[in-house]
């Protein structure tokens, strides 16, 4: 049965470092030393998105503390904003659960719309104009 996670919140543009633990329903860690690990992302008009195929899913050590990290490059996740669908899949052999799932809302990043070659000076540092 799926874990239905809390909303995620990340910038379109930016990498992103998802952390999770994966649990039963009983609440104790899933021994994933086994495992292959399998993550989507649904659009919110319900197709799946590239942005799966540049993702990796990680487990941390020890494996047998369900604990595991989803990364995507910045490259992959200039997205348009909206609330997305995300699951996981855990697999042990011809076994096919999905633990986890759940929102993720893609929110907007300015400078994911600034080239960088254009940055004319280091974004914190820039103090506006007094007319």
């Amino acid at each position: 049965m799926a874990t239905m996670h809390d909303e995620i919140t990340v910038m379109a543009g930016d990498d992103w470092e998802i952390d999770a633990v994966l649990e039963d329903t009983d609440g104790t860690p899933i021994d994933l030393e086994e495992a292959t690990l399998q993550w989507t992302l649904i659009t919110p008009e319900g197709r799946w998105s590239a942005v799966s195929t540049a993702a990796t899913v990680m487990v941390n050590d020890p494996p047998s503390s369900g604990a595991i990290r989803i990364i995507v490059p910045r490259t992959a996740t200039n997205l348009p904003l909206g609330r997305y669908h995300d699951s996981l899949r855990v697999v042990f052999f011809d076994d096919y659960d999905t633990y986890w799932t759940g929102a993720v809302l893609v929110d907007f990043n300015l400078f994911s719309q600034i080239p960088n070659t254009e940055l004319i000076a280091d974004p914190l540092t820039i103090t506006p104009e007094t007319v």
